[in-house]
């Protein structure tokens, strides 16, 4: 059954309606301005309370349904790459808002989901016959990094293993090509943390 939050229908049966519709549709469908993606942050914070109405489980359940949907849909780069605006505006930021959820579950998904989808969205520039990818045309995504996701990492990679693992290779998945993703990094004044966390990580494995 449908459930209803401020007159959203989320429809919990995605995964079929997409077993009958292209890639396309479905990512149409899933990536829509003001659609699930929008009420991940408030259903986790609570601020939207599902737990009330459909249970704890149900709950948890949308967010890994929604979550998955979109895995699903990175794995074909053109449609990332036709729906890009609407990926860097409405999808990136609930992803990046988990990554300080109290689900450790959700925190290592939005971690690699970040990771995967960046590392895409830049590469592709790259692939257009570009030397480096050029997000400065970019100021959604370059301000979302460097406002948002940038000033949480200081607690992230002081979290328990395995979540500064995570985090880490979401940074080479953003400065691997960008000089200026690079540079927000350079200037966060992370570098010395970052090093401190590859020193221990390397010690406990060796």
């Amino acid at each position: 059954m449908p459930y209803h939050i401020h007159g959203v229908t989320l429809l919990c049966g995605a995964f079929s309606w997409g077993l009958e519709n292209s890639p396309r549709e479905l990512t149409a469908k899933l990536l829509r301005p003001a659609s699930r993606t929008s009420h991940i942050k408030s259903i986790d914070s609570g601020e939207t309370n599902l737990d009330g109405a459909v249970g704890l489980i149900a709950s948890e359940e949308f967010i890994k349904i929604t979550l998955s949907a979109f895995e699903a849909i990175i794995q074909y780069p053109v449609l990332l790459k036709d729906y890009r605006s609407t990926v860097v505006d409405y999808i990136l930021p609930p992803l990046v808002s988990l990554v300080q959820s109290q689900n450790v579950e959700w925190r290592l998904f939005s971690l690699r989901l970040l990771s995967e989808t960046t590392s895409l969205l830049v590469n592709q520039e790259v692939g257009d016959g570009k030397k480096e990818a050029n997000v400065n045309s970019d100021s959604n995504l370059l301000a979302l990094i460097r406002d948002v996701l940038l000033p949480q990492y200081e607690h992230i990679l002081a979290e328990p293993d395995p979540v500064p693992a995570y985090a880490l290779k979401l940074l080479v998945a953003l400065t691997e090509h960008n000089a200026t993703f690079t540079r927000l990094v350079e200037e966060s004044k992370l570098i010395p943390l970052i090093f401190e966390v590859i020193l221990v990580r390397r010690e406990t494995c060796t």
